[in-house]
């Protein structure tokens, strides 16, 4: 109770006298939601008959194109009672039972959603994993497999699935009538579902009370769209839940215009996303929350309304376009030659659609390949192996020969290395080709809107990538809703290779997805030379307060040399405790060669990382009590990595200099 009440204060500190006053008319407005009665919805032949599917018309007559078995693994995992959800096998017999976390076991109460405290595991466990499997993202795999296999039991299997999710979980009740997200993500799943299926819908509404099915699938459709409608997210929540819910609600009336006032949620859908994509992204292509595995979710979200409008003949502006593009091209600069990314800000594994296995699907490369096509343009295609099964769903065979026909080459495509607005810059050398190394450096803002929800205390951080092969990592997120201690140190300073003083974030956390005080980066300078660059810039995060601590970072790049020089400068008038963090990659071994100077080795890739003298050097290792030394590659999945610490003392002005070679 204390946390709750906690998290409240805080929360309310971030808002705005308009925020309050929309949450206030928004609690009014729920009240009597859960005391009206709703209006019952009746689905009409008419309506039934007027549903037009033009989505994905290439399916009819195409097969997939060789080589992705896991597309119907996962279907077939379906229709044996498995469904991978994270770092668990969701196990059942016939159905999954929707309202149970298949972590904990905690099975929700069946009350009005709005009223649902989902923070509480008591109530209902880990929330991330009730959510999941009612995405439904394995409907669109068990649609394909019945498409090209005629095997029944995978359209038993979605007929199943459909009536136990519709009986389950009752319009407003129960978790799955909490976040206005999840409903538009099932929304697109769900007319991915019956595009792919196409005319054989029929085939599905035939099996014994299909009808019945039909209908009451029909009827819960309307009501996600009338709920999304209705509730928004706006204000400081308004990021990417925003867009998500408007993607939903626009696809759902594009596909199904049940009437009038669905095709007017529709309109208005589109204008939000209209307006957000160009309010929630800076013009060079970074997503304000300043968390790339929200970029490729924002991506989709962008990218599925726009493709389902051009088979409607409803089309977005060209600047929405451009919004993407520039979006994709951003993707694609962070990509290094192996294809790896920062895993920069927040990361939940969350997907709009996945077609792929988990274990198959690459987010990042999806999104390029499918760019590739949509742009016609050989350096996204540049950036990925092949045109990948989730990239065919949406063009058929003649995006695949589309993206077959681009323009290949031996030389490397000139790559942008400055986003200015988003504050990334990538310092390195012969990018693009086998031989290419590369810094990332984070001279962004924290994260977007009043709370920044999903940006981590990173400010200044580095991370090095070499020939294809990390060093320097972003150990990731781990954790969300639950395990404190964890989301806290995952998003903290600690968790970054940049400096933090007195053992403190730079940014102030108020909650799991909130910060109370947030600190502003500035760029300082950024110049280049043919043989040389250099880059600099600071943060103010420990500036305030009766003890205040300035914080600059001078980053320059020897290309002669391959060599990297980090000059840490710390001003400050009071003794201080800093700290300088180096994260390594968990395939990495790391020998200290003499006093603060480290031989880092990834397979028979080397570099040297020589710490200022002025530091006490110390390596850890999966220390759970600091904690240090863990990488996460997944949501709730953690594995031991090499975290080197620099601390000292300081009562004045002092800089700090480290040194990083690439061996080639």
């Amino acid at each position: 109770m204390a946390n709750e009440l906690s998290w409240y204060i805080n929360r309310l500190s971030c808002m705005s006298v308009g925020e309050v006053i929309y949450r206030t008319k928004t609690k009014l407005f729920t009240t009597i939601e859960k005391r009206k009665p709703s209006a019952e919805v009746v689905i009409s032949d008419e309506q039934i008959n007027a549903i037009t599917l033009k989505f994905l018309p290439h399916m009819a007559s195409q097969k997939l194109p060789e080589g992705n078995p896991d597309v119907l693994k996962v279907a077939d995992n379906a229709v044996a009672g498995k469904l991978q959800v994270f770092t668990e096998v969701l196990k059942f017999d016939s159905t999954p039972s929707w309202n149970m976390d298949p972590k904990t076991g905690v099975k929700s109460p069946m009350i009005y959603g709005k009223t649902l405290n989902y923070r509480d595991e008591s109530l209902v466990g880990d929330i991330k994993y009730l959510w999941e499997p009612s995405r439904h993202l394995h409907f669109p795999n068990l649609a394909f497999a019945y498409k090209h296999t005629q095997d029944k039991k995978y359209l038993s299997c979605l007929y199943e699935h459909m009536r136990s999710w519709i009986d389950e979980c009752p319009h407003l009740m129960g978790p799955h009538w909490i976040s206005s997200l999840e409903l538009g993500i099932r929304l697109i799943n769900w007319a991915l579902t019956w595009s792919i299926l196409g005319e054989q819908l029929q085939d599905l509404f035939d099996l014994p009370n299909g009808k019945q099915l039909q209908k009451d699938w029909l009827k819960v459709i309307k009501q996600h769209v009338e709920f999304i409608d209705g509730h928004y997210s706006r204000y400081s929540s308004a990021n990417n839940h925003l867009i998500g819910e408007a993607a939903g609600v626009y696809i759902g009336s594009m596909v199904w215009p049940l009437d009038e006032k669905m095709t007017q949620s529709g309109a208005k859908a589109k204008t939000i996303l209209e307006q957000e994509a160009i309010t929630q992204n800076y013009s060079d292509g970074v997503n304000k929350e300043q968390a790339i595995s929200y970029q490729q979710f924002v991506l989709d979200f962008l990218l599925m309304p726009y493709l389902i409008g051009q088979s409607y003949n409803d089309h977005f502006s060209s600047q929405y376009l451009k919004n993407i593009e520039n979006m994709m091209n951003y993707l694609a600069a962070l990509m290094d030659i192996k294809g790896n990314i920062p895993m920069i800000g927040d990361a939940d594994d969350g997907y709009v659609f996945r077609f792929e296995g988990k274990a198959a699907h690459c987010p990042y490369k999806s999104l390029l390949a499918t760019g590739a096509v949509l742009f016609n343009s050989p350096l996204l295609k540049s950036k990925v192996e092949a045109f990948d099964s989730r990239s065919w769903l949406l063009f058929g065979d003649v995006g695949l020969k589309s993206f077959n026909s681009l323009e290949t080459s031996t030389t490397a495509f000139p790559i942008k290395t400055a986003f200015k607005e988003g504050g990334y810059y990538i310092i390195g050398d012969k990018l693009g080709t086998k031989d290419e190394y590369r810094m990332v450096m984070d001279i962004g803002p924290l994260g977007y809107g009043g709370i920044a929800a999903h940006g981590h205390a990173d400010s200044l951080s580095l991370y090095l990538s070499v020939q294809g092969k990390e060093f320097l990592i972003d150990p990731g997120t781990y954790a969300y809703h639950t395990e404190k201690k964890w989301r806290d140190y995952f998003k903290g300073t600690s968790s970054h290779n940049t400096l933090r003083v007195d053992a403190k974030d730079q940014s102030v956390s108020g909650g799991n997805f909130m910060w109370v005080k947030k600190a502003t980066s500035t760029l300082l300078k950024h110049e280049e030379q043919i043989n040389s660059i250099e880059l600099s810039g600071k943060h103010n995060g420990y500036a305030s307060g009766k003890k205040p601590v300035g914080h600059e970072r001078q980053l320059v790049l020897d290309k002669q040399k391959s060599e990297y020089l980090v000059t840490d400068k710390v001003t400050c008038r009071n003794d201080h405790i800093v700290e300088q963090f180096w994260h390594i990659n968990e395939h990495c071994e790391v020998i200290e060669v003499a006093r603060n100077l480290f031989e880092i080795s990834n397979g028979d890739q080397k570099i040297s990382l020589k710490l200022d003298d002025a530091f006490d050097v110390k390596i850890e290792k999966a220390n759970d009590d600091l904690p240090l030394g863990w990488a996460s590659r997944a949501f709730d999945l953690k594995v031991p990595s090499y975290t080197i610490v620099g601390t000292s003392k300081v009562n004045n002005d002092k800089d700090f200099t480290t040194c990083i070679k690439v061996k080639i």
